[in-house]
């Protein structure tokens, strides 16, 4: 693990859990040791690559919703500001949901 954040659960929407249990249902890699989204190259055992995500996948949505997108730093900065935005400041909100997935807080639930 990168650091000690990296080990904290965070917390999931109902409609998320729904679509990883519907994807668990689909992938080749579905064991309990495997990744939820895991390299085929490396038989599950490894990720995918997350710049390879951000190019393959996130990059192209971003386009075709003319979002201007950079990569990861810029996702999540964006993401803070329309939860600013929508008056749901991860900062103002210690524990919230919003304040894990950001991890502005050690306490999260």
């Amino acid at each position: 693990m990168k650091t000690e954040a990296s080990k904290k659960p965070i917390p999931l929407d109902e409609d998320l859990i729904a679509e990883l249990l519907a994807w668990r249902k689909e992938t080749p890699y579905a064991a309990d040791s495997d990744f939820v989204f895991a390299s085929a190259k490396k038989n599950g055992k490894q990720p995918y690559w997350m710049s390879k995500i951000m190019q393959l996948y996130i990059k192209p949505v971003a386009a075709k919703l003319v979002v201007p997108l950079k990569g990861w730093h810029t996702l999540r900065h964006s993401y803070t500001t329309l939860l600013r935005q929508n008056e749901n400041n991860p900062k103002s909100s210690p524990g919230s949901a919003a304040a894990c997935i950001v991890q502005h807080y050690s306490e999260c639930l």
